[in-house]
């Protein structure tokens, strides 16, 4: 793949790019220079426009929002409040594959959204990892825990068969998610 502009407008993120032209420096793109921050993303690199969410992914889970960097959901299992933070990469399955920006940026990311579901959630701990032995996309797992619930203490992968939400409850808790996220990511 050649090396391609990125480009990103004033005001976004530091990783809110969006990819104008893949072939380097055409007409597009020096119509846009005024208005953008160009930086070159390094051949082969994988960026957002060729991302796709893992079919298993979005089948066990419920979309929240997406964030510069991550898409979040919501995992689909009323036992425990449960994120999922998935970087918008093409072909990344380890955290080491992600640049060096993308990775400050999916910890920020990490942070904000581990924030947001203690303050949702109130629970009593944080499970935070990224495993990949399922399902090789990277992904990482943002699980509130409680004292006392169906896994304590052990881990919650292979405790039980998951309980999905109610339609109205899986939706409102992710809204208000949404909103906890959104704020604790400004």
């Amino acid at each position: 793949m050649p090396q391609g502009i990125w480009m990103q407008r004033k005001g976004e993120g530091v990783n809110g790019c969006r990819l104008f032209d893949r072939d380097g420096g055409g007409a597009a793109a020096r119509r846009l220079y005024s208005a953008a921050i160009i930086k070159r993303r390094p051949a082969g690199e994988p960026h957002m426009s060729d991302f796709t969410l893992d079919h298993r992914l979005a089948g066990d889970s419920l979309a929240v929002l997406d964030l510069d960097l991550c898409t979040v959901r919501l995992m689909n299992d009323a036992r425990y409040p449960w994120l999922l933070l998935v970087p918008k990469r093409a072909g990344v399955t380890e955290l080491v594959d992600l640049g060096a920006d993308d990775r400050l940026r999916l910890i920020e990311e990490i942070a904000g959204a581990s924030k947001a579901l203690k303050a949702v959630s109130g629970c009593d701990k944080l499970n935070v990892g990224a495993l990949g032995n399922m399902v090789p996309q990277l992904h990482v797992h943002i699980v509130a825990r409680f004292v006392g619930d169906a896994a304590w203490p052990g881990p919650v992968w292979g405790s039980g068969a998951a309980e999905p939400y109610a339609p109205d409850s899986g939706r409102d808790l992710a809204e208000r998610l949404a909103q906890a996220i959104a704020g604790a990511n400004r």
